[in-house]
């Protein structure tokens, strides 16, 4: 069993992110869009680490102003991912407890998230952490076209 622990993303570790987002398939970001999230003041960017690998798993998220009420905070969780051969280990459980964590420090009200309508693994991973299925996105991804289910949970 790997001992992960988690820290802040580093720009040093975007060749890693990149080869991971790759493995699992997530919806395409460049190098240039990750540098791009890591300047914001609103962005959380989270990296799990092992002693066998400097990125194991990464996520990354923003804080935006919430649609429903005045100076309240939510937040947007945009790609996470784990190297194949780390899955099922703990490791985006641990990342996924970190994000929550620190969503709960800055006082965000509602976590918001898309996801692929066949990903059922996903779907049941974030319903262990409260996740509800929100709305259906017709045709929202690409290559291949599919669905989007908008999941939210209120913290």
């Amino acid at each position: 069993m790997q001992n992960f622990r988690i820290r802040i993303m580093l720009p040093d570790d975007l060749t890693d992110i990149l080869q991971i987002s790759d493995e699992c398939g997530l919806s395409h970001w460049s190098r240039q869009d990750y540098l791009d999230e890591a300047t914001r003041t609103d962005s959380i960017m989270l990296c799990a680490e092992c002693d066998e690998f400097e990125v194991a798993a990464f996520l990354v998220s923003r804080t935006v102003l919430s649609a429903g009420a005045k100076n309240c905070l939510d937040a947007e969780l945009y790609n996470i991912g784990v190297r194949p051969e780390l899955q099922n280990q703990g490791c985006g459980t641990m990342l996924i407890a970190k994000f929550l964590e620190n969503c709960g420090e800055l006082s965000v009200e509602n976590i918001w998230l898309d996801v692929r309508s066949s990903n059922s693994n996903a779907i049941n991973f974030y319903k262990c952490f409260g996740f509800r299925e929100f709305a259906l996105r017709k045709n929202f991804y690409s290559d291949p076209a599919e669905d989007g289910i908008i999941m939210k949970v209120v913290l």
